[in-house]
């Protein structure tokens, strides 16, 4: 079964989070060469090079957790593109600040209860008794929980399906 929501890029809200919000949670890496910075498993283009982003690479290497969102949209295409990186704005306790993830099921290991989106593995185990969808590969969801730490898996509390 396939349950459809209201899609939070496009029409607002999903339950509760706001519209244009790709990911928002600790960043892991940002390689200054590239330009890319890494949340939540996901990869984002930023400039490479711009004075921010080193300001930003010095805080992640000395230890600092820095809390980032990225908004965006999906394109005509149903790809998501990243539009802006916001960075603070909330203090972040590992396993207990809510994060939040908008991404394509790469693959999914019901008999675990795991999916992955990107690079970061979706433990959806908490949520089994009131997830009334099988999820597939290439499905477009939202994903809230918690993480307990970098690159640890995040415990879902809340699934949408958006498509």
């Amino acid at each position: 079964k396939s349950r459809k929501a209201g899609n939070a890029i496009i029409g607002g809200d999903a339950n509760g989070i706001p519209a244009g919000i790709l990911v928002s949670g600790p960043i892991e890496r940002v390689d200054l060469k590239s330009g890319r910075v890494v949340i939540l498993g996901q990869t984002y283009a930023a400039q490479a090079g711009a004075p921010a982003l080193k300001r930003l690479a010095g805080q992640v290497s000395s230890g600092s957790t820095v809390v980032a969102s990225v908004l965006g949209s999906k394109d005509s295409a149903g790809k998501l593109r990243a539009a802006r990186l916001v960075v603070g704005g909330t203090d972040y306790a590992p396993g207990a600040t809510p994060v939040v993830v908008l991404a394509r099921v790469e693959s999914v290991q019901s008999g675990a209860g795991t999916l992955r989106v990107g690079q970061l593995s979706v433990d959806y185990t908490s949520i089994l008794y009131n997830a009334s969808t099988a999820f597939v590969a290439s499905q477009l969801i939202l994903v809230a929980g918690v993480q307990a730490a970098a690159g640890a898996p995040l415990v879902a509390s809340r699934i949408v399906v958006l498509e």
